[in-house]
């Protein structure tokens, strides 16, 4: 099932929702008058080829190719559905509540004079169809401050009218590429995690592990005669490098992962996964590639499942992680490391985040 498909059931499911409501709400009232903004975006949703955001700091595109809604900004990288579905919803429920002007020295008042515009929210959205017809061009102005609970709304104009309304309604159209996909990409649960070694292209290789499941620390391997593990905080930021980890930016792994890696980090679960994290600094940013395989004698059919799901994900492309997660990947050896105290002094410990 693609994501038309996706979006097409779930606009579905919101219609016959408006219609339960209407017939409910018909119980109290004689007449329900409620004028949407674009009362056929529904009947049209489906038809969308292409969705784009302007705001004071950049325009987002969201394009629909070969029934795959994609960012252009991130090089194509998918976009996440239930982001689009939202949108086309939220933008579908509009509803006018007064006409505040039709003149034009008036629209800054209200921010709905249109280009340049001035602020980082979104200040113009555009839906496409197939044949490039305009389905929505609308200009968002201000917000106006909820009178009671569930009553937001925005100043608006549709393009290339005159008449500027408050229309009532949740907005949460985002301004930056990354509000439209899902930036998640890898979450082991840390008991899963047994064995983490980081090995940078010059120097000693980082080995941390544990033995048991169940264990709350990971031990830092092969220290020195005389020495003690001086950085917990890090040893255990690196058995966790697979935690939570989320992306800043994405690009196509071509333009950027070439060559040597700077470090190469491989992670062994218990039940047999193994990811490989690939670290490559370039001038003003650092990126990172991903695999996953299986260790050597551990198979499932669940394992092979999720393995192939994961590279699906992360086959092609290089990512940009946060900078707490990407320092961990430039860690020698020798910063984990101290002199051992003298005796009678509490020895460090290198403490797992707690799992989820």
């Amino acid at each position: 099932m693609n994501s038309r498909t996706l979006i097409m059931l779930s606009l579905v499911i919101f219609v016959l929702g408006c219609a339960w409501y209407v017939v409910e709400q018909q119980n109290f009232t004689t007449e329900l008058a409620v004028p949407l903004l674009y009362p056929r975006l529904l009947d049209r949703a489906g038809d969308a080829k292409e969705i784009l955001v302007e705001s004071a700091v950049g325009t987002v595109t969201v394009s629909r190719r070969n029934g795959n809604w994609m960012v252009n900004e991130l090089d194509g990288y998918p976009a996440a559905v239930a982001v689009i579905r939202r949108a086309l919803m939220e933008i579908a429920a509009l509803h006018i509540v007064e006409v505040k002007t039709n003149r034009p020295d008036k629209y800054p008042v209200l921010g709905v004079e249109g280009r340049p515009l001035k602020r980082s929210q979104v200040g113009i959205v555009k839906i496409m169809d197939e044949k490039d017809a305009s389905i929505v061009d609308l200009v968002i102005g201000k917000e106006r401050v909820a009178q009671t609970p569930g009553s937001s709304g925005n100043y608006v104009r549709r393009n290339g009218e005159a008449n500027a309304y408050l229309a009532e309604g949740e907005l949460r159209l985002g301004s930056n590429p990354t509000d439209w996909v899902n930036t998640e990409i890898v979450d082991l649960d840390a008991t899963r995690i047994q064995r983490v070694v980081l090995q940078p292209d010059k120097g000693e290789a980082i080995v941390v592990d544990r033995a048991d499941p169940k264990a709350t620390s990971f031990t830092l391997q092969n220290i020195p005669e005389g020495q003690e593990v001086s950085a917990s905080t890090t040893v255990s930021g690196i058995g966790s490098l697979m935690l939570q980890t989320k992306f800043e930016k994405v690009v196509k792994a071509a333009a950027v992962a070439s060559g040597t890696p700077r470090a190469i980090a491989t992670v062994e679960t218990f039940d047999g996964l193994v990811g490989i994290i690939s670290y490559f600094p370039r001038e003003k940013v650092a990126y990172v590639t991903l695999k996953f395989t299986q260790s050597a004698g551990k198979s499932s059919a669940d394992l092979a499942k999720e393995i192939a799901t994961l590279n699906a994900r992360v086959g092609g492309w290089a990512y940009v992680l946060p900078e707490d997660k990407a320092n961990l990947l430039k860690t020698r050896f020798s910063e984990l490391v101290q002199k051992k105290a003298r005796q009678g002094r509490t020895p460090v410990k290198a403490t797992m985040p707690a799992g989820h």
